[in-house]
C-alpha cells in the first residue's frame, strides 16, 4: 500500500471550513492513515458554471490533469456536481475514467457512498408533522441539478401528502446549498410573500444555519415562533443558538467507507454499485424539542406558592433594583427592562404547572440577552441575586427545592446560551472571511464603476450590512493633511434595508460637508453610521458610509481597501479611455485635415498641370499675330 496515491477533488479551500467537507476530509484522511496510502487533495470547482464565481471553474484545470502517472485513484465529492446539466454531466462521466473513481454522494456514472436521502427527510417531516403538529412546513431546496436535491423536494412532498397536508408552491424557496441562500429563503418568505410558517425544513445544515442566523436578526425566536430542521449534521449545527435538530449524514464514515471501496477497485475488486449508509435524525432544540425538560419541577409541591408569592409581592421593587445594579459600569443589554421579565419569570413557573412554559420562556430571555452581548457574568449574579431575595426567606425544604431547580437551570441555559452564542460568533466570522474573499475576487475584475456599484448592493447585505451610502469626490485629488477635501461630492450608490435607493442615472451632487444629501439622509438609520474615506495611498476618491454599530469595524476596514482599490481601477481605466478617446478624436481631426488638405493640393496641382499643359501646345491659325 506504500506506493498507492490517491486523490481528493473538493472545492476552493475558502469552502473547505464548512462542516460537511472538514467532517467527510478527516474520514477519508484517517483511512490513508491506517492503509498507508498516500493523499492529494487536489482543489477544484464546480464542474459547471457557479451562480457565486463565474470564473470558478477554472480551477477544473488540475482535474483534467489527472492521469495515471501521478494518481492511482481519485475519490470527488458530490458537491462539485450541484450546478450540471445533463450536457455536462456526460462530459464528466468520460473525465473522469482515466483512473480508478469513487464518489461521495451521488456522482453520475461512478460508484459512490450514499445514503437514502427520501427516507432521511420523510422521518424529518414526520417528527415535525406527528410530534410538533406543524402544518405550514416550508422547504428551502437545494439546487435543481443535484440529485439529492431532488430526492430530499420529492421526500418532502410525499410527507405532506400521506398526512393529507395540500402542497402550497409558495412555501418552497430555491436554495443553492450555502449560507446566503438560506438567508434570502427567509426573506422571500417573510418579505416578498408574507406568508405564515410554522416551520421550514432546509435541504442542507447550510441553508438551515442562513435561516437561523436570518430569523435571529428579526427577533423571531426559534423554535417558539418558528422551528427549523436542517440536514447534515455538520460540527456547526450543534452549536449554532439554538442547536439544530438535523438529520445526521454519516460523513465521516463515508470518508472512510470511499477509501475502502477505492482501495478495492484499485487492486482490481472494482463494483459498480453504491454503498449505501443510513443517516439519522438528530432531535435537538431548533424543532422544538427540549431536553432540559427532563430535568423539571418536582409537581408535588407547587401548590405550595404562597410563601414564594408572598416575598416577591412585597420585595419585587427592590429585587428589581439589586438586578439592574448589576449593570453598573457594564452597559445595558437593551433598551427593555430585562430585570423585570427576569424577576417574574420564576415566580410565574412556581404557579404555573407547566414546565415548559418556564423553559422557553428563560430560555428565550437569556437567548435574547447573551445575544445583545450581555456577559454571562452578569446573569449569573442576577440568578445570585434571587438566590439570596428568597432562600434565607423560605422555611419549607419543598420549596427551597422547588426554587434551587429554577435556579439550577436557569444557569443551565446561560452556560448553554453563553457557549451557542460563541459558536455562533466563530461560525460568522469563517463565513464572512469567505464573502470577503468572494466579494475581493469581484472587485478586482470590474473595472467598471456602475457594474461596481450593482456588485456592493448585491453582496454587502450577505455580510449583514443593510444600508450603505458611497459618494466619489468631483475633482479625486492627491491631498495631504490639513488641507480641506474637495467642495463638491456626488452620491452614486444608496441602498437599505428596503433596497436600492433611486438617486437617478447621474446620482446627486451635493456640497462634500452635508455628508449626504438631505434626500438620502432621510432614508439613512442614522442611530449608527460608519463613514470611511475612499483613499489609494495619497489619492483621494471618496468616502462610504455603512449603516450598523462600530462593532464591525474591522469588517468596514477590510471593506474600504477592496472598495478603494477597485475604485482606483476603475477610475483609472476610465481615465485611459477618456484618454483614448481624445487621442482618437485629434486623430481624426488630424486625419479629416490632411484629406482636406491633400485633396486642396491635388485640386491646385490639376489646376497647374492644366495651365502648364495649356501654356506649352501650339497657337493655332486663328490665335496667330494677324500682322
Amino acid at each position: 500500500m506504500n506506493n498507492i496515491t490517491i486523490g481528493i477533488a473538493t472545492e476552493s479551500s475558502w469552502e473547505i471550513d464548512s462542516g460537511y467537507l472538514a467532517e467527510m476530509l478527516s474520514g477519508i484522511q484517517e483511512a490513508c492513515d491506517k492503509q498507508g496510502v498516500n493523499l492529494i487533495r487536489i482543489t477544484c470547482g464546480f464542474f459547471a458554471h457557479s451562480p457565486h464565481d463565474p470564473y470558478e471553474i477554472q480551477r477544473n484545470i488540475l482535474v483534467s490533469n489527472v492521469n495515471p502517472d501521478y494518481l492511482d485513484g481519485l475519490i470527488i465529492s458530490a458537491t462539485t456536481g450541484h450546478f450540471l446539466d445533463q450536457e455536462s454531466r456526460t462530459m464528466l462521466k468520460h473525465l473522469l475514467h482515466k483512473v480508478p473513481t469513487v464518489g461521495i454522494g451521488p456522482v453520475p456514472g461512478i460508484p459512490s457512498v450514499v445514503i437514502d436521502n427520501k427516507q432521511a427527510v420523510k422521518t424529518a417531516m414526520n417528527h415535525l408533522i406527528e410530534h410538533h403538529g406543524y402544518r405550514n412546513i416550508a422547504l428551502i431546496r437545494g439546487p435543481q441539478n443535484s440529485e439529492e436535491s431532488a430526492d430530499r423536494y420529492t421526500a418532502y412532498l410525499s410527507a405532506l401528502k400521506e398526512h393529507d397536508i395540500p402542497f402550497r408552491p409558495e412555501l418552497v424557496a430555491q436554495g443553492s446549498f450555502f449560507v446566503p441562500s438560506g438567508i434570502e429563503a427567509v426573506r422571500e418568505f417573510l418579505d416578498d410573500r408574507k406568508i405564515p410558517i410554522d416551520a421550514i425544513m432546509a435541504a442542507n445544515d447550510e441553508m438551515a444555519l442562513g435561516a437561523i442566523d436570518e430569523l435571529n436578526r428579526r427577533n423571531i425566536i426559534i423554535p417558539y415562533d418558528m422551528a427549523i430542521v436542517g440536514f447534515d449534521d455538520i460540527h456547526q449545527a450543534r452549536h449554532i443558538v439554538p442547536p439544530l435538530t438535523t438529520i445526521r449524514q454519516p460523513l465521516k464514515e463515508m470518508g472512510t467507507t470511499a477509501v475502502r471501496m477505492l482501495l478495492e477497485d484499485i487492486a482490481g475488486h472494482k463494483s459498480d454499485n453504491n454503498t449505501v449508509l443510513q443517516a439519522e435524525l438528530k432531535i435537538r432544540h431548533s424543532c422544538g424539542c427540549n431536553e432540559m425538560l427532563n430535568e423539571s419541577m418536582p409537581q408535588e409541591i407547587l401548590s405550595e406558592t404562597g410563601p414564594i408569592l408572598s416575598i416577591q409581592t412585597r420585595h419585587r421593587e427592590e429585587i428589581i433594583d439589586d438586578l439592574k445594579n448589576l449593570n453598573l459600569n457594564s452597559g445595558r443589554p437593551g433598551e427593555d427592562s430585562w430585570e423585570e421579565e427576569f424577576c417574574d419569570i420564576f415566580v410565574s413557573a412556581v404557579a404555573d404547572p407547566d414546565a415548559g412554559r418556564f423553559h422557553s420562556r428563560i430560555d428565550t430571555l437569556t437567548r435574547k440577552l447573551i445575544a445583545a452581548n450581555t456577559h454571562p457574568g452578569i446573569l449569573n449574579k442576577a440568578v445570585s441575586t434571587m438566590r439570596n431575595w428568597f432562600i434565607p426567606r423560605l422555611d419549607s425544604t419543598q420549596e427551597k427545592a422547588l426554587l434551587e431547580t429554577l435556579l439550577h437551570q436557569t444557569r443551565e441555559y446561560i452556560s448553554l446560551q453563553s457557549q451557542n452564542a460563541f459558536a455562533l460568533n466563530i461560525f460568522r466570522q469563517n463565513r464572512e472571511v469567505i464573502v470577503l474573499h468572494r466579494i475581493g475576487n469581484a472587485f478586482i475584475s470590474t473595472f467598471d464603476i456602475p457594474r461596481l456599484m450593482d456588485l456592493m448592493a448585491e453582496m454587502l447585505p450577505l455580510l449583514g450590512i443593510t444600508g450603505c451610502y458611497l459618494s466619489l469626490y468631483e475633482t479625486p485629488e492627491f491631498w495631504e493633511f490639513p488641507d480641506p477635501p474637495p467642495t463638491w461630492s456626488r452620491l452614486i450608490l444608496a441602498f437599505n434595508e428596503q433596497g436600492r435607493i433611486d438617486i437617478g442615472k447621474g446620482g446627486i451632487r451635493y456640497k462634500t460637508g452635508e455628508l449626504l444629501p438631505a434626500a438620502a439622509f432621510t432614508q439613512a438609520q442614522k442611530k449608527s453610521l460608519t463613514v470611511e474615506s475612499l483613499f489609494f495611498r495619497s489619492h483621494q476618491i471618496g468616502f462610504v458610509i455603512f449603516e450598523g454599530g462600530s462593532h464591525r469595524r474591522l469588517i468596514y476596514e477590510v471593506l474600504r481597501a477592496k472598495i478603494a482599490s477597485a475604485l482606483e481601477g476603475a477610475l483609472i481605466l476610465a481615465s485611459h479611455k477618456e484618454s483614448e478617446t481624445e487621442l482618437k478624436l485629434h486623430k481624426d481631426h488630424l486625419e479629416e485635415l490632411v484629406a482636406l488638405r491633400t485633396a486642396y493640393l491635388k485640386d491646385e496641382l490639376a489646376a497647374c498641370t492644366a495651365r502648364h499643359e495649356q501654356h506649352g501646345k501650339p497657337r493655332t491659325e486663328d490665335q496667330q499675330d494677324p500682322r
